[in-house]
């Protein structure tokens, strides 16, 4: 019985550990786009007002680190408490190295 119940303890914890590890693929791709998106509509924008442009980017770098700060707190708030051990990183730049070394180990 006992046996039975970690084995079903670490099979979750590998299911999670999985699960966040997906999701830090995925923020990373959103990253990706969003700030591929950005940057063509500074471009444009600086073109046609430099002014505007430099007001949009400084908008632009505000909204990005305040949905940071709110994808970190709500990716941390949601992990399970019990599993929270296996957990490294938690800020930004933690996940982003976490991120690195996952795209390491698939190439």
């Amino acid at each position: 019985m006992i046996v039975g119940s970690y084995r079903a303890f670490m099979e979750m914890s590998n299911f999670i550990a999985k699960s966040a590890d997906d999701c830090l693929i995925l923020m990373g791709e959103v990253v990706y786009k969003v700030s591929f998106i950005d940057q063509l509509m500074f471009k444009v924008l600086n073109e046609v007002d430099p002014e505007e442009a430099k007001i949009l980017r400084n908008t632009l770098n505000e909204n990005f680190d305040d949905w940071k700060e709110s994808a970190v707190n709500n990716f941390l708030e949601q992990y399970p408490e019990h599993y929270k051990w296996h957990l490294e990183e938690t800020d930004w730049e933690g996940f982003m190295e976490r991120l690195t070394d996952i795209y390491k180990k698939e190439k």
